[in-house]
């Protein structure tokens, strides 16, 4: 009785120090890609974010079109806009929209314009509901709003000499204005949120550079540039703005007829 005799195959295998090569070139690929992870995600927030704000300007401008005047902003945060009447003004004698021709201009005191239909405020958020729109950013953060009197009047149509007071600058101090006589802004406040209000309604914290600060005072100037960090020129920016132009605003109107 014959045996074939048994080949005998070597065990192929790798090293240990071949494994120890190949995990750590897989540490590398997947730290690449996960510190490129938050710069990509920060980018598509961008992205989301402008998209937000052009889709809230063409709804402001289509408003405008269907009703002769852009809405007034949101104050109570039900994404609605909010009116007031004259006869209801609360704000300083000196405020054009409570002033009257026979000097009755007491706040809260009825004049002669009392049954004009006006904002509320001319600043707040903007009115989602009102506008059929998204009304928040990427961060889920509200997309504040402001308008001018002259062109949010409900009760007095907007002319072609309708002018604003609004500026949009690249600094506080306006030595170059991107945009003047702006009939209306929307702010996103940016990944750092500062001086935003939350989907929840609660206040985020005010900002600490003055570029963003010059976003949130209140005054009649605003502030638009690339993003900067905290040692940048005026402060730490994130901020994203969306304007409407008052020229494209009344061609509009003109070509839709409601204006002359």
């Amino acid at each position: 009785m014959q045996h074939t005799p048994t080949t005998r195959h070597p065990i192929v295998g790798f090293t240990l120090a071949e494994v120890a090569v190949v995990m750590a070139i897989i540490a590398l690929l997947l730290g690449g890609l996960l510190s490129a992870l938050p710069n990509h995600m920060r980018q598509k927030q961008i992205q989301e974010t402008e998209a937000s704000l052009q889709t809230l300007r063409e709804a402001l401008m289509g408003h405008a079109l269907s009703h002769g005047h852009l809405p007034c902003p949101d104050i109570n945060l039900d994404g609605e806009e909010d009116l007031a009447l004259l006869s209801q003004c609360h704000r300083s004698p000196a405020d054009v929209r409570c002033a009257s021709t026979d000097g009755n201009a007491t706040p809260g005191q009825p004049s002669d314009l009392a049954n004009q239909q006006v904002c509320a405020a001319q600043t707040g958020q903007a009115p989602h509901v009102t506008l059929a729109a998204e009304g928040h950013d990427a961060w889920r953060n509200r997309i504040s709003y402001r308008v001018e009197p002259a062109f949010s009047n409900h009760s007095v149509p907007m002319l072609l000499s309708s002018t604003g007071s609004l500026q949009l600058c690249d600094n506080t101090g306006c030595n170059r204005a991107q945009a003047r006589g702006v009939p209306a802004l929307l702010i996103s406040h940016g990944a750092n949120g500062l001086g935003a209000t939350s989907a929840s309604g609660t206040r985020n914290p005010p900002p600490t550079g003055e570029d963003e600060l010059a976003n949130t005072d209140g005054d009649l100037v605003f502030v638009h540039h690339e993003p900067r960090g905290t040692g940048g020129t005026g402060g730490e920016f994130d901020d994203q703005v969306a304007w409407v132009p008052a020229t494209l605003l009344l061609n509009r109107l003109v070509a839709a007829g409601r204006l002359p």
